[in-house]
């Protein structure tokens, strides 16, 4: 392509390239399909001319056996050299005259396909099948104005659109979004403040004892507190040997080599006790090579534990009590241990399990951050500079855990199904639509941005209480930031992003098309 072109003839050839080679791929389909029903044809014709064959063999067989004074029905002597080799010569006359089919060659498409692949694709399909583009050809037979709505419709149909979103469309989004930011402000909060997360408390400590009594629990004993009673129980059915909670000691400790391990942090140095891929993975090995993996400090530490035996006469069965086991001990640590006097009125929450993949973040062993260190001096509390790590190590000490995950998602859920409420009402009241035609899939632009929108003001408003209440320090400011929302927000701002700097091709509509294709070809070929 010569240089100079600017982003409209570009586009302009990358689409007559497109649909040339289409229209070749096409015209190959089409051929193949009348050659597949060719070849089919011709197997039907050998098929009924083998009959034929077989049918005059067999009544030459009957009359050279009556010559011979034998009966029809004793059968023909099956050792018989001359019938094999009128079988055989039968045989291969028949398959040598079928042709072999030739395998249809195609511009490969998925899910994961950039642009810029799919392109470097379509030029080795035209390199390889030697097709001429004309692109003048194609200009000479069609207007300008014709030429601009094809390529209007070529992008129209197979890349993302922007969004065409109304004044409306942004105050709905802005206004479902602030209420959900109010929610956040007034009821997440603090771990410790929170109502919501005191709800989820509750909500955890009733699925434990549900869990419990499933693998047959049977209640508290005496006064005993339900709640501890069913950790109990759960901690005794799922032991598992990497449950080390304190740095020093050979028993329930590291030996010195995790520092700063606590019965607050271990759970979340411990890379067994994430309720998610990675710790079903480290936990599964660590239980097959008697061994516990830490990360601290943005390092990975494994020590060797004491013999740990899985249940189970094969691999599989053992990898099956492993999962298990790893369920198991997750759900007897979520709401605390069984340690902790529940009777009391202020008794604490108990040190939960982190949120999904929040360990990792004790790989972020950078930074220099004012952190409070509990000590006073000279009447003021000491404040220490620390590691972006030991700051989210901090945060999860004081209750920043996965039931506190579960509170901070309800904000989230409050601005998702808000503004895909409020779309799909405007669309059916304003645009005169069917309830049919206004299901808010994520795909719809306006309905992408208005979501961008919504998630932006709940950030916005979370981002703004929390740098107000934190007074400047780092673990408050994080202790009042809604994750859950944060990352709902990043998501959809990539998304966006990847739309409207990098032209985002739809992989969806491009199957479609292809399947609809591909019908049309089969019934009318």
């Amino acid at each position: 392509m010569a240089k100079g072109k600017n982003i409209l003839e570009q586009d302009e050839e990358r689409n007559i390239k497109a649909l040339t080679a289409a229209n070749h791929q096409l015209s190959n389909a089409q051929a193949h399909l009348v050659d597949m029903r060719s070849s089919l044809e011709q197997v039907d014709d050998l098929l009924c001319e083998g009959d034929d064959l077989l049918s005059e063999l067999l009544d030459n067989t009957d009359d050279l056996l009556t010559w011979c004074g034998t009966e029809p029905s004793e059968g023909p002597d099956t050792n018989h050299v001359g019938l094999d080799v009128l079988l055989a010569g039968i045989e291969v006359e028949l398959t040598a005259s079928i042709g072999t089919l030739q395998p249809l060659d195609f511009v490969e498409v998925d899910s994961c396909t950039s642009e810029e692949e799919y392109m470097r694709q379509l030029d080795a399909y035209i390199e390889r099948n030697q097709i001429q583009v004309d692109y003048q050809g194609l200009r000479g037979v069609m207007s300008q104005q014709q030429l601009a709505e094809a390529q209007r419709e070529f992008r129209d149909s197979f890349f993302s659109k922007p969004a065409q979103c109304d004044s409306i469309d942004y105050m709905i989004a802005g206004t479902c979004g602030a209420i959900a930011g109010l929610v956040d402000v007034l009821f997440v909060g603090t771990p410790t403040t929170g109502p919501l997360t005191k709800v989820a408390d509750n909500v955890a400590e009733g699925a434990v004892e549900k869990f419990a009594s499933m693998l047959g629990w049977q209640g508290p004993r005496d006064d005993a507190n339900s709640t501890s009673s069913a950790i109990g129980f759960l901690e005794r059915k799922f032991k598992v040997n990497y449950d080390q909670a304190t740095t020093n000691g050979e028993i329930n400790g590291t030996g010195g080599k995790v520092k700063n391990l606590s019965t607050k942090n271990h759970h979340l140095k411990s890379l067994s006790h994430s309720p998610d891929i990675v710790g079903l993975f480290f936990s599964v090995l660590n239980q097959f090579t008697n061994t516990s993996s830490f990360v601290s400090e943005g390092q990975i530490i494994t020590i060797e534990t004491e013999e740990f035996e899985l249940v189970g006469h094969n691999f599989v069965a053992k990898i099956f009590a492993g999962v298990a086991n790893w369920f198991g001990h997750i759900m007897s640590d979520v709401s605390g241990s069984s340690g902790i006097d529940r009777k009391q009125a202020d008794y604490g929450r108990g040190s939960g399990v982190p949120m999904p993949f929040y360990n990792l973040t004790q790989l972020m062993n950078f930074g220099a951050f004012e952190v409070k260190t509990g000590n006073v001096k000279k009447g003021k509390e000491v404040i220490n500079k620390q590691t972006l790590a030991i700051v989210f190590s901090k945060v999860f000490e004081q209750g920043y855990d996965l039931r506190h995950g579960a509170a901070m998602a309800i904000p989230v859920l409050i601005s998702e199904l808000l503004t895909r409420l409020s779309w799909a009402v405007k669309q059916h009241v304003l645009h005169d639509k069917p309830w049919e035609e206004c299901i808010p899939k994520g795909s719809i632009p306006e309905l992408r941005r208005m979501l961008l929108v919504s998630h932006g003001t709940l950030c916005t408003i979370d981002a703004a209480d929390a740098a107000l209440r934190s007074g400047g320090l780092i673990v408050e400011f994080f202790l009042r930031t809604n994750l859950v929302a944060w990352i709902r927000f990043g998501h959809l701002a990539l998304k966006e992003l990847q739309i409207v700097l990098f032209d985002a091709q739809d992989n969806d509509a491009i199957d479609k098309a292809i399947e609809e294709d591909c019908k049309r070809l089969i019934l009318g070929a």
